[in-house]
This record gives C-alpha cells, structure tokens and sequence, in this order.
C-alpha cells in the first residue's frame, strides 16, 4: 500500500496540470513541457509584449507628468501675477480714497465760502436798501447817491465772482 501510495504521489507531482505553459504550475513535467515545446516561446513572446505595453504606458505617463509639470509652473506664475496686479489695484484703490477724501474736503471748504458769499451779499443787499431809504430821506445830490450805490454794486459784482468761480 505504501507502495501504490508512493507511486501515486510520485506521478501526481512530476504530471500535475501539465497542461499549463506557466512554470509555477504544472510540476516537474510542466517544467519539461515548457522547455521543450513552443509553449515556452508563447510565454515569453506574451511576457514580451507586456513589457512593451507597460513601458509605452509608462512613456505616456512621464509625458502627461512633465505636460502637467510645466502646467503648475504656468498656473504658479499666473497666480504671482494676479497677487501682483491685486496688489497694484488695492494701492490705486487706496490712493483714489484719499483723492476722494482731498475732494471732499475741498468741497466742504467751498460750501462754507458759498454760504460766506451768500451770507455777505445778503447783508450788503440790506445795506443798498438801507441807503436807499436814507439817500431818499437826506438831500444828497444825485452824484454822490450814484456814487455810493455804484460802490455797493461793485462789491455785489467782486462776490458774485468769486461765488460764481467756486461753483
């Protein structure tokens, strides 16, 4: 019985699926089918072609690597050219606030010479009234009542100037 057994278990591993080109399977007798049969060949010419094919993938992968290498060196260089121009609007932005500010202060400045102005030509108004009244009480000659009401309109034309030049 140890005998059967022997010989069971010897054949079993020198044929045990020989019907296999790959040398791991197949036991002793794969090994020699695979040595002396084209079997051996189409392996190798298989194994062959897979080499190819992943070094033609690993070609195409260095290329995109490198395409999309230089494509962050791009994008990079955009960004530190919008982080420059952001910079450049934000100072331009700042400098027409202060503009504003000069503007709006000079404004101010010309609402209380405006209102100055008016308040004066108001005033020199009730004057011109005033003397009016007075010359129609009082004999003057009418030269010196032309006299004083020229002077008056003169000043009343060197306010409206100015006024009329602040606007």
């Amino acid at each position: 019985m140890h005998k059967l057994f022997l010989l069971v278990f010897f054949l079993s591993l020198t044929t045990g699926c020989a019907t296999t080109c790959d040398p791991t399977q197949g036991g002793l007798l794969g090994g020699f089918k695979l040595a002396t049969t084209d079997c051996g060949k189409e392996r190798l010419n298989s194994k062959n072609q897979e080499l190819e094919t992943v070094k033609s993938e690993n070609q195409s992968l260095v290329a995109q690597n490198a395409a999309l290498g230089a494509k962050k060196l791009i994008t990079r260089q955009s960004a530190l050219d919008l982080e420059i121009e952001v910079e450049q609007l934000d100072r331009n932005a700042k400098n027409l606030e202060a503009k504003i500010d000069d503007y709006k202060a000079a404004t101010i400045k010309a609402r209380n010479q405006k209102a100055f102005i008016q308040r004066k030509v108001k005033s020199l108004k009730g004057k011109i009234s005033k003397t009016k009244r007075q010359l129609s009480s009082q004999s003057l000659t009418k030269q010196q009542y032309q006299q004083k009401i020229q002077g008056l309109n003169a000043e009343i034309d060197e306010l409206w100037k100015v006024y009329n030049a602040l606007q």
